[in-house]
């Protein structure tokens, strides 16, 4: 099966310089990663290369003749999910790599490497969406999708819609019907992530019927223990302060409801996304996807929230507002 050869992603976009990988069965026409290096500075400086730094040269011996392929990475690739990238401690991405072996060097491609930070003992955080009828849709599906593309392509993120009472489905603010839910573990989570909706117009389900019924803040007090994360968009927060877990702490949430955020205790900052370590909360509806691409870049590293951005062709409003003292 012929090796791939590398594209114009990989080489950073100067393939117009004719420039391909060394074959696995011997020297052909290209360069070794050295020679490469060299014409890329020298693209970027602007000056001519020497034709002797153009001739064939046989292959770098750093990639074994053993060695698996560099797998090709494209912006289309990695946004469906199909790049399958090899999983090392603390890193996804691209390289060659031989059986037994440690990855080997491939010089100036390693740029293509998605660098992960793994928070877990398997690798893999995951977040549970606390879901309830008359949650708002946008405050759930948002940040849903953002966390759960970014566990198709390898970020060592998984999301899951939970319920309090195991019931499979409930149905949201404007009567989506949100399917596929598990039952409220918060034991085996890492982040507990807690929707708003229903809180300003009240009514039978929603935000303000949970806090009149007491359910969804007993048990997120219950669930509270060290190494959990707690995290909220918009009126959600209002159900963390009514479980105790913001007060004296730095929070946000919808504009609507700042005054009840402070009555609880909450130290309110005007900011999208309050990162205090193990409260992070947003603010108001839209404010999930700036909520859910900081997760990803806080535990997957910013390569991998950039690209997701490009994906969905959305750019983060604001600055997120950490302390250095308590952010992970």
């Amino acid at each position: 099966m012929p090796r791939p050869r590398a594209t114009s992603h990989d080489l950073h976009g100067i393939s117009h310089l004719g420039l391909v990988e060394a074959g696995a069965a011997g020297p052909r026409r290209g360069l070794d990663v050295e020679q490469h290096g060299r014409i890329v500075e020298a693209h970027h400086r602007g000056r001519t290369v020497p034709a002797r730094d153009r001739s064939p040269q046989p292959r770098s011996p750093r990639l074994s003749a053993r060695a698996e392929p560099v797998p090709e990475i494209t912006d289309a690739s990695f946004w469906h999910g199909t790049f399958r990238g090899h999983r090392t401690t603390g890193q996804v991405g691209v390289g060659a790599r031989a059986p037994g072996k440690k990855r080997a060097d491939i010089g100036p491609l390693a740029t293509s490497v998605t660098r992960c930070r793994a928070v877990t003992i398997n690798g893999v955080t995951r977040v549970d969406v606390l879901v309830f009828d008359g949650v708002d849709d946008l405050d759930v599906v948002a940040p849903y999708e953002v966390l759960q593309r970014a566990g198709r392509i390898g970020a060592g993120i998984s999301v899951n819609l939970v319920t309090l009472d195991g019931r499979p489905s409930v149905a949201t603010q404007n009567g989506l019907r949100l399917g596929d839910a598990s039952a409220w573990a918060p034991e085996k989570a890492d982040v507990v992530l807690v929707p708003g909706g229903g809180f300003a117009a009240g009514g039978p389900t929603g935000v303000r019927a949970e806090l009149e019924s007491g359910r969804v803040p007993e048990a997120l007090r219950e669930a509270n223990r060290p190494g959990l994360v707690f995290a909220s968009v918009c009126t959600g927060a209002i159900l963390l302060a009514a479980a105790g877990l913001v007060r004296g702490r730095p929070c946000t949430t919808h504009h609507a409801a700042v005054t009840e955020l402070e009555a609880a205790g909450g130290r309110h900052v005007t900011a999208r996304v309050v990162d205090d370590g193990d409260l992070v909360t947003a603010g108001g509806v839209t404010s999930g996807l700036d909520l859910a691409l900081w997760l990803v870049e806080r535990y997957a590293g910013a390569e991998t929230a950039l690209r997701l951005e490009k994906g969905f062709e959305y750019e983060r409003r604001g600055t997120v507002w950490r302390d250095p003292e308590r952010a992970r």
